[in-house]
């Protein structure tokens, strides 16, 4: 993801942020331990207690997959937005350029 994100921008002269990248990351990975932890703690106990606090704790992990999804959607917009620009840059440069003047030697009509 992050050479895909470098490799789409369109000011390559200014230095790359991956904050997005690394927040989306740790989001997931922070997210996805917490839902493991609360699986291995749900399958030791089963008081009304724990099932309060696995609750809590559940759609806190929730919480940081959906924040991290969005994440994603930001990112996955980002790249878009820079290939779309890039490739409107190409199709201009493409568009106003001229052909190459043949050179004097060239016949300009066949025998």
């Amino acid at each position: 993801m992050k050479e895909i994100y470098l490799r789409s921008r369109t000011d390559a002269a200014s230095t790359p942020s991956y904050s997005i990248l690394t927040a989306r990351w740790g989001m997931w990975i922070i997210s996805e331990f917490i839902n493991s932890r609360i699986a291995r703690q749900f399958s030791k106990e089963h008081n009304i207690d724990a099932l309060i606090e696995w609750n809590y704790a559940s759609i806190g992990g929730d919480f940081l997959t959906i924040v991290a999804g969005i994440l994603v959607f930001v990112v996955v917009c980002r790249i878009r937005e820079n290939q779309e620009t890039s490739w409107s840059r190409m199709a201009e440069t493409e568009e106003n350029r001229t052909p190459p003047i043949p050179p004097k030697s060239f016949p300009t009509k066949l025998n």
